[in-house]
């Protein structure tokens, strides 16, 4: 499991500062024995592309981060929706179907774990 490559699904409330969201990512991590060099991707729905908690730990941590129309994320199963979250982003589900779309299909490693006005979720990247 040491060379799994994963992506990492992120969801947040506006203007969460970057380490809350960084906090937040380290402790699922930490819980899931998982490592950041493990982080393929970082990735979450489009309407956070501004968001500058979410770019600037992208920056902090030098990953990739990428983000989903509402549209593409409702195309991936997930198991945990929230019709908040729909009501404000337009999809059901941000970190678990962001972490599943970004890792190309990949499977869900780690559901979504809510922490203060974060979200994270890991799929594993596919090859």
């Amino acid at each position: 499991m040491l060379k799994t490559k994963l992506a990492i699904g992120i969801g947040c409330k506006r203007n969460t500062p970057e380490n809350d969201i960084a906090d937040a990512l380290n402790e699922v991590l930490m819980i899931h024995d998982f490592n950041v060099e493990n982080i393929e991707i970082l990735a979450s729905v489009n309407l956070k592309k501004d968001e500058q908690g979410l770019l600037e730990l992208a920056k902090t941590l030098n990953k990739k981060i990428i983000f989903f129309e509402s549209s593409e994320l409702n195309t991936i199963n997930v198991i945990n929706k929230s019709s908040f979250v729909k009501k404000v982003t337009g999809t059901s589900s941000v970190s678990e179907a962001a972490a599943i779309k970004a890792a190309n299909g990949g499977k869900l490693l780690v559901p979504k774990q809510k922490i203060k006005n974060v979200t994270i979720a890991i799929a594993e990247c596919l090859d």
